[in-house]
């Protein structure tokens, strides 16, 4: 599980990072964040659907407890930062990586 939070969460959505990086520069923000979204949406629908085709998935009990609720909160956390200003800060961009960072360390030391 600490694999998958980690390189291979990171590995794939690097292109991504670097162009929503680059499309934020350029001043672009709609660019950079329907490229992340609807990139990091498409990934989870489609490797999920194939899987399920391959082979039945099981969740698991911590996943139903805990950690589809988190990805809940997190998004509607996104939402939130997205409609209030119609921009995600600095400030509020550093609370979603510090609750991904904290959410990582949970799953690392309390939950195994």
């Amino acid at each position: 599980m600490i694999v998958g939070l980690t390189i291979g969460a990171i590995g794939p959505s690097i292109p991504n990072i670097l162009a929503a990086y680059k499309a934020a520069k350029r001043g672009m923000g709609d660019v950079a964040l329907s490229e992340t979204l609807g990139s990091n949406i498409f990934t989870l629908l489609v490797t999920m659907g194939f899987i399920a085709l391959i082979s039945p998935v099981v969740i698991a009990p911590n996943w139903i407890y805990f950690d589809i609720p988190v990805m809940i909160i997190m998004s509607l956390m996104l939402f939130i930062f997205m409609i209030t200003r119609k921009t995600i800060s600095k400030f509020e961009g550093g609370i979603l990586l510090g609750s991904y960072i904290l959410i990582l360390a949970i799953q690392i030391f309390l939950l195994r």
